[in-house]
């Protein structure tokens, strides 16, 4: 598992900050999920708000099954992150 899905998981906000911000691939898939859908199904919608205003950030890259992550945020009824 990655530095950055690690602190998620942990929900560790200090640590999810330093780690994007020292440059790590937020769209990177790692256990089948990217950091932002990792965010959505641990239910940390503060790490999932970090991960989507990186500005590396890219909502249409998927993960494993090639799902990606506004299909994870209406299926974990985050649909803000939708609209």
């Amino acid at each position: 598992m990655s530095k950055l899905h690690q602190a998620i998981v942990a929900e560790d906000i200090q640590d999810i900050t330093h780690i994007i911000k020292g440059g790590a691939d937020v769209n990177a898939v790692f256990n089948q999920e990217t950091a932002f859908t990792k965010a959505l199904t641990v239910g940390c919608p503060a790490a999932a708000d970090m991960v989507m205003t990186s500005s590396k950030f890219d909502p249409n890259a998927g993960n494993q099954f090639n799902t990606s992550p506004l299909l994870v945020s209406v299926r974990e009824d985050r649909v803000h992150y939708v609209n």
